[in-house]
């Protein structure tokens, strides 16, 4: 059974990148800032979107490429591993046992 929408990865990204987004506009209305603080915000709240937007969009392609590859579940050990042996070439990789 596929877990509820509201427990994904990508849904707790876009729920927090919207909430900061909003809390930044909202924050010179709230409380007394100076106007360089006021312009910072202004070009920060789109920054934060885009960088949600961007968090979402990596997680998406990783979840297309997982399930392109059929990829198996690895333990941490054995990924290490498969990295060693795949960038040291076979001499290398017995000099070093």
């Amino acid at each position: 059974m596929e877990k509820p929408f509201w427990k994904s990865k990508k849904f707790i990204y876009a729920v927090a990148s919207f909430v900061a987004a909003v809390v930044l506009a909202v924050l010179p209305s709230v409380a007394t800032l100076d106007a360089d603080t006021v312009t910072m915000l202004h070009d920060v709240v789109p920054k934060v979107v885009l960088g949600g937007f961007l968090l979402i969009a990596g997680h998406t392609v990783t979840d297309v490429v997982y399930l392109a590859t059929q990829a198996r579940d690895v333990k941490l050990r054995e990924a290490a591993h498969n990295l060693v042996d795949a960038v040291l070439p076979r001499d290398e990789a017995k000099a070093t046992e």
